[in-house]
């Protein structure tokens, strides 16, 4: 009889337990990014369930379970080992917005917008184009720096799931159109700075890998090819091959890692730096001044996003007078200042937001842009 109260109270316990357990091991991750709202919200937002009392049960148990975190933690770890020992079989590690690659690698699956047309990809050129005229209009300098995406550079790691979600994406015409573009504008040629061959050639000469394997974004040796690039693309023969440093190790742990919470795959990595001779450049925030010779004269306005702006403690050594504006900043007061006071501006964005934030730019608010522009220098 004693064992009773134990047998009834499991055959009631279990099938919660039971369910729990479901929706932590079938319910995809809500957030591709959100570490820190998966630990307070795993994901019951979806009403997936007929009864409104079991609908509150797997919220009550998911919100205040002191397995929850750890369990999530397990699952993620089960699944992303799973898609890795299939591949190349298409296996979706759990995320919905993040894919597996060969060697674990992991890829956003919106690195390029599906479905995107070689039509598409004339309007960002022109778009582009546009943007270039309306600086140098106002006269100042103009130079337009198109950022790869991680499968542009390595695209023998992406694995089928990234190939079938692009497979209509034009990715490799990008480049050409783009350069096409600027080449038949006889005073924007020298505003386009090429970051793709500089990347694909570090790539081809056997440097270290020039991506983090399980993060969106370059790493230290991908930024140096990019401030190489760069900084000589505006002016020819400024970079120095021997200011390049490696200072011990950086460790990372990586965003795409983070979507499934497997921060203990942080790894170390050479963490290249720039020390030119003649002295440091004085930086505060994302501000920096140089008071060397031989630099990029004038006040410079470095609209960015975190590709570029990663690579600011690369570039500072460099100009005169450097600002960074971030391109989530688009129309503060900000912006226009810095617009207003610059004598050169470089626009530089990742591949896979060049679309969206040209049209920004160059389209629905390019009147914004030529107003900031058309202000007196303070």
């Amino acid at each position: 009889m004693k064992a009773f109260p134990v047998l009834f109270s499991s055959l009631f316990l279990l099938p919660l337990v039971g369910f729990w357990m479901s929706i932590m091991i079938g319910h995809p991750v809500p957030d591709p990014l959100g570490n820190s709202r998966l630990a307070k919200f795993p994901g019951t937002e979806q009403a997936t369930l007929s009864s409104g009392w079991l609908r509150q049960t797997a919220s009550w148990l998911n919100e205040r379970s002191p397995f929850r975190y750890r369990t999530m933690q397990i699952r993620n770890r089960v699944f992303t080992t799973f898609a890795r020992g299939l591949y190349p079989i298409p296996v979706n590690p759990g995320n919905r917005e993040v894919c597996s690659g060969k060697d674990g690698w992991l890829f956003l699956l919106d690195e390029t917008p599906l479905e995107r047309s070689k039509h598409d990809l004339e309007i960002i050129a022109h778009r582009a184009v546009i943007l270039g005229r309306m600086v140098q209009s106002s006269g100042r300098a103009f130079y337009f720096a198109s950022l790869p995406d991680k499968a542009s550079i390595y695209p023998e790691y992406t694995g089928l799931v990234k190939n079938w979600a692009e497979r209509h994406s034009n990715r490799a015409g990008l480049r050409s159109i783009l350069a096409e573009a600027f080449e038949e504008e006889p005073e924007l040629r020298s505003s386009y700075v090429e970051i793709w061959k500089p990347m694909l050639r570090a790539k081809a000469e056997g440097d270290p890998l020039l991506y983090w394997e399980k993060d969106t974004h370059w790493n230290y040796r991908g930024m140096v090819v990019f401030a190489r690039a760069l900084i000589n693309g505006i002016q020819p023969g400024l970079f120095e091959e021997d200011s390049v440093k490696v200072e011990g190790l950086e460790y990372r742990i990586y965003d795409l890692s983070a979507a499934f919470l497997l921060q203990g795959d942080a790894t170390g990595t050479p963490r290249y730096v720039i020390h030119r001779t003649g002295g440091e450049p004085e930086i505060i925030g994302t501000k920096s001044k140089s008071h060397l010779q031989r630099v990029i004269k004038g006040h410079t306005v470095l609209i960015h996003d975190s590709f570029a702006g990663g690579a600011f403690q690369m570039l500072a050594p460099w100009f005169e007078d450097l600002v960074l504006v971030h391109q989530d900043t688009f129309g503060s007061p900000e912006m226009v200042s810095q617009l207003a006071a610059s004598d050169t501006v470089i626009w530089t964005s990742v591949e896979r937001a060049l679309q969206f934030r040209l049209r920004i730019w160059a389209g629905t608010n390019n009147e914004f842009v030529e107003a900031a522009l058309a202000k007196k220098k303070p």
